[in-house]
């Protein structure tokens, strides 16, 4: 049986692996781009209610990356039924934005 192999690119990780090792274990710790220390997070905020306007709101922020999520519903029925069941109408707003400047990468 023949057998193929994919041609993949082939990246040396065991030099990476220990240049970081070699730096741990100099400094005890790991070296990021932005000084946050490898026991850090980014800065977090969360508010509930964040707008006024719909039924239910939520703004979660962590570091640059930013999700403001809005509930609206459900409206009532005009028939007056109830249902065990319903449906979901979920719209996805993605900001592409290409911004210059500091960057946790």
């Amino acid at each position: 049986m023949a057998q193929f192999r994919a041609p993949l690119p082939h990246h040396n990780f065991r030099s990476k692996i220990e240049k970081v090792d070699e730096e741990f274990q100099k400094s005890g710790s790991f070296k990021r781009i932005n000084n946050r220390r490898n026991n850090e997070i980014r800065d977090m905020f969360v508010k509930l209610g964040a707008d006024g306007y719909s039924d239910a709101s939520c703004f979660y922020s962590l570091g640059n990356t930013k999700i403001l999520s809005l509930i609206y519903g459900p409206k009532p029925d005009s028939k007056n039924a109830t249902y065990d069941k319903g449906k979901v109408f979920l719209e996805v707003k993605n900001l592409n934005m290409n911004i210059t400047g500091t960057s946790d990468k």
